[in-house]
């Protein structure tokens, strides 16, 4: 039964080879969205520098 078992699981899972490129694509499209992010947070913080130096204080580091 154990032996059964184990050849149906080999049936539905993915080759190696496969398992590997679709976590590197995973990879790929995290790195992306964490590229966007970064830029939305340097947009961020450049508005608040440009709000800051308006109203007179300094906001640099």
């Amino acid at each position: 039964m154990m032996d059964r078992n184990r050849s149906l699981l080999w049936e539905y899972l993915y080759p190696p080879d496969k398992i590997i490129q679709n976590l590197i694509s995973v990879l790929i499209d995290a790195a992306e969205q964490n590229k966007e992010k970064v830029r939305q947070l340097e947009f961020a913080l450049r508005f608040v520098r440009t709000i800051s130096t308006e109203n007179g204080s300094s906001a640099q580091h």
